[in-house]
């Protein structure tokens, strides 16, 4: 595996377990790709980020009602027994991603989603065990309502992280994503 693809590796599997968001494709935000004054969009640490357009203000309204009990999203299909193994070394180290799409289900503020088990290793140690959860919504957007995550050092007893539980939308028009502005903090624990 080369350095790009190994780099890719990390950002392709946190993508899985970041992310989704809004009842309809409006709330994602536009296909527009400047900010809402008009600019390019802003390069940041974690790479080119997309203003919505929102301000920062971002707090979608979820009606469980919404939602459909099948993730089949063009782009982001998540079929039970899906599976998905990402390797890469860096910095001398090897690692290797995991990320499987179960059957088990988790409500989350009233919707149903998929669980689905991001599990990375690093030279062999375990050390993070994610549990992300998805839903789509009757216009085809995947919303990604959260996660429990556990770190572990030098493969150790797992301590509790604190969880991004937020919202990220993919698009059914686009493949585009719209990523949420101000998550809360769960300490859930999985499934």
């Amino acid at each position: 595996m080369n350095d790009q693809t190994a780099r890719l590796a990390r950002p392709i599997a946190l993508a899985l377990g970041l992310a989704v968001g809004v009842a309809s494709v409006a709330a994602c935000g536009d296909d527009d790709t400047t900010t809402a004054d008009g600019d390019a969009p802003a390069e940041g640490a974690g790479g080119l980020v997309i203003d919505p357009g929102d301000g920062g203000d971002y707090h979608p309204e979820i009606d469980p009602a919404d939602f459909v009990a099948t993730i089949d999203n063009p782009y982001l299909p998540l079929v039970p027994g899906s599976r998905w193994v990402y390797e890469g070394t860096d910095d001398g180290e090897t690692e290797r991603i995991d990320v499987v799409v179960t059957n088990d289900h988790r409500q989350v503020m009233g919707v149903s989603t998929t669980v689905v088990r991001d599990t990375v290793y690093v030279d062999g140690e375990l050390a993070e065990d994610t549990f992300d959860w998805y839903a789509q919504d009757r216009d085809g957007n995947v919303w990604y309502l959260g996660e429990d995550t556990r770190e572990y050092e030098n493969g150790e007893p797992p301590r509790a992280s604190p969880s991004a539980t937020s919202t990220t939308c993919w698009s059914s028009r686009n493949g585009t994503r719209s990523s949420p502005r101000s998550p809360r903090t769960s300490t859930s624990p999985p499934g």
